[in-house]
C-alpha cells in the first residue's frame, strides 16, 4: 500500500481486493466478471453505491429500510 493511504489490505483475488481503512472496508471489483450478478458486471459511472452493514438482526432492519421505500437492488 502507498504510505498516503493508510489501509491494510484484508482479502486480493484477481477480480476482487478488499481494504481496511481505519474502522472500515472498501472493496473494488473487476468490471465485466461472469460470475458476479449483472448491477456489478459494469465499470463504475458514478451512479449508485453498495453499502453492506453489520446489524443485529439483519431481517428487522431489511424491513426497516423496504418500509422506507429506500432502493434495494439485491434482497435476500
Amino acid at each position: 500500500m502507498s504510505p498516503d493511504i493508510p489501509a491494510t489490505v484484508l482479502w486480493e483475488a484477481v477480480w476482487f481486493v478488499l481494504l481496511k481503512l481505519g474502522e472500515s472496508e472498501l472493496g473494488f471489483l473487476l468490471p465485466s466478471q461472469p460470475s458476479q450478478v449483472p448491477i456489478f458486471q459494469h465499470a463504475f459511472s458514478g451512479h449508485g453505491l453498495w453499502v453492506t452493514i453489520e446489524v443485529p438482526d439483519v431481517d428487522a432492519e431489511h424491513n426497516r429500510l423496504v418500509a422506507r421505500e429506500l432502493a434495494i437492488a439485491i434482497s435476500h
